[in-house]
């Protein structure tokens, strides 16, 4: 940051001085309008300074801890980052552990101790209003991220809704006269988009469980090659219906891991790779043994392939590439960062490589016994 684009930026900032001592108070007001800020008040007590908060909207404010009045410092920082989210920096001549501890419960951005330096100030400000910048730039992409992902998930969840409504009335309205042929593929149609919607759920409680980090791991001996087929043939008639050919290279060596925690990163990658697959090409389930400390397994498909500015994007929660309604692969935008999610949560890690229009290379590095 230049020292212009600085001092424009500083112009800018509101600042509200919270300090008991009037002449500290003025001396603050009068150092920071010369670093270019706008000072307007200043407030002498907690309660003060909660409603000037609340009136004035700063950019950011200097708060001592101890003051007249009722309310501590640290009382009034709380209700006010409670209420307003506007970031505080402590400025006291008080350095014992009780009142550092104390401090920290309100979660400040800054504790300064006096005296101090202009500069000390000018730095401990810059660097506040910066990170409280970040923090709002990263809450409003996090938030239109969530936005998306509920307008896709709600395109998501009424697609099969429609079908097994349709199907439904399509029976009942029929009045027992549909051939069994058509009874079995109207009732097949309504038990496909049922399990769907069942994954898709299962698929949300498994990324909160991940995100609030209560996911639990069961480890037991695993046959790889047994693992994979069970999972070739959860997509089966997937596989069948686009001509997909699924190759399996696996050694049957055991391996000690959480079978149903592998089984749903592997489904999520493999879904993925058969999507992305013309009809009639090929995937590939490659695994490796490393060191007897781990496992390395690769899902490799001949597809469209990922560009490389996208590929920063795969594993983003709520995120897809192609967003629209329109869109002509569909998904929830879940599903790999769920596996990357398990993955790490093991102290593994995840990784793709890609060559758009050529081929695409899931990876999955899991630390684990071989037997």
């Amino acid at each position: 940051m230049t020292d212009e684009t600085k001092e424009q930026s500083s112009k800018k900032s509101r600042i509200l001085v919270v300090e008991d001592e009037a002449i500290t108070a003025m001396d603050m007001q009068r150092c920071l309008k010369k670093l270019g800020f706008d000072v307007p008040v200043t407030a002498a007590t907690g309660e003060d300074a909660i409603d000037l908060a609340m009136q004035l909207k700063p950019d950011l404010i200097l708060m001592d801890i101890i003051l007249k009045g009722d309310m501590t410092g640290t009382e009034a920082a709380i209700h006010i980052s409670n209420r307003f989210q506007i970031p505080i920096i402590f400025v006291t001549a008080y350095n014992d552990e009780k009142t550092f501890n104390d401090a920290k419960s309100s979660n400040p951005y800054g504790y300064l101790s006096k005296p101090f330096e202009t500069r000390e100030l000018e730095i401990a400000i810059d660097l506040s209003l910066y990170k409280h910048k970040l923090e709002l730039e990263s809450s409003t992409e996090s938030m239109r991220l969530k936005n998306e992902f509920l307008r896709n998930m709600t395109h998501e969840i009424r697609t099969p809704l429609n079908g097994i409504i349709g199907f439904a009335e399509l029976i009942v309205q029929s009045k027992n006269e549909l051939r069994v042929e058509e009874l079995k593929e109207y009732m097949g149609d309504i038990i496909s988009s049922s399990h769907f919607l069942l994954s898709l759920l299962s698929d949300i409680l498994d990324f909160t469980e991940a995100e609030s980090e209560k996911m639990q791991f069961i480890p037991e001996t695993v046959h790889l090659d047994k693992l994979a087929n069970e999972v070739k043939e959860t997509f089966r008639e997937l596989i069948e219906k686009k001509g997909i050919r699924l190759d399996i290279k696996i050694n049957s060596t055991p391996v000690v891991l959480d079978p149903k925690k592998l089984k749903q990163v592997l489904q999520h990658f493999l879904s993925n790779a058969i999507k992305f697959s013309q009809e009639g090409g090929k995937v590939e389930l490659i695994t490796y043994s490393k060191e007897k400390k781990s496992i390395r397994i690769e899902i490799k498909d001949y597809g469209i392939g990922v560009r490389e500015e996208d590929l920063k994007h795969l594993f983003t929660p709520f995120k897809q590439l192609d967003m629209s309604d329109s869109k002509k692969y569909q998904g929830a935008g879940l599903g790999l960062a769920l596996a990357k999610r398990i993955v790490e949560a093991q102290g593994g890690e995840v990784g793709v490589e890609s060559v758009p229009d050529k081929e695409t290379i899931f990876y999955v590095v899991l630390p684990c016994q071989v037997l």
